[in-house]
């Protein structure tokens, strides 16, 4: 079996009577694969008009094209970890077992193993907005390379805002306390003045 987008190159010896095998005399063919020769390939060499012939006899498969589907949640929360399931298919709808597909967004760049066709991949998005996340796999002799490109709505981690607002409500409340401290103590200075006077 051959993948059907390879080139493959034969090669052969001539014997002579004696089946001593000629080194000055060697056969090369050469087969560039394309759809039009898809399935067997006969090659037949003949030498002279009286000598022995050999055929050589491959099958030429096509590689499979793949799909990659990717689902994620409807809230991600920035610097929070967010499941993604990646599901991995060839044209047939089976799932592709054992197979290393790429991650590229822009906080990370790493392959995982896909050892079943389906993995649940756990992202943290460090960036508030769109961010960008392509799956890429890039094929075997087999299977054709197919990539997918999404973007992941990021918003805010509403619990740490509300943290940072409470913080700033006690800051302020403690510079009112201050502020109150401040002027009662000043009132007894006042006060204290008044009395030295009377």
């Amino acid at each position: 079996d051959a993948n059907i987008m390879d080139k493959m190159t034969y090669y052969g010896y001539i014997n002579d009577v004696n089946k001593n095998q000629s080194t000055s005399n060697v056969l090369t063919v050469e087969e560039a694969y394309t759809d039009e020769n898809q399935g067997i390939l006969n090659i037949y060499a003949k030498i002279g008009e009286n000598t022995q012939s050999n055929t050589i006899t491959v099958n030429l498969i096509k590689p499979l094209d793949t799909r990659i589907e990717i689902t994620t949640p409807n809230e991600n929360t920035v610097n929070k970890t967010t499941p993604i399931t990646i599901i991995f298919t060839d044209e047939e709808g089976n799932f592709v077992k054992d197979v290393q597909i790429e991650v590229i967004s822009n906080s990370v760049h790493e392959a995982l193993n896909m050892a079943n066709g389906v993995l649940v991949y756990q992202y943290t998005p460090t960036t508030v907005g769109g961010d960008e996340i392509t799956f890429i796999y890039l094929g075997n002799d087999t299977l054709n390379p197919t990539e997918t490109t999404i973007t992941l709505t990021v918003t805010p981690d509403k619990d740490a805002i509300i943290k940072e607002l409470n913080n700033t409500v006690q800051d302020q409340e403690n510079t009112i306390n201050n502020l109150n401290n401040t002027v009662n103590s000043q009132n007894k200075t006042i006060q204290d003045l008044q009395q030295n006077l009377t």
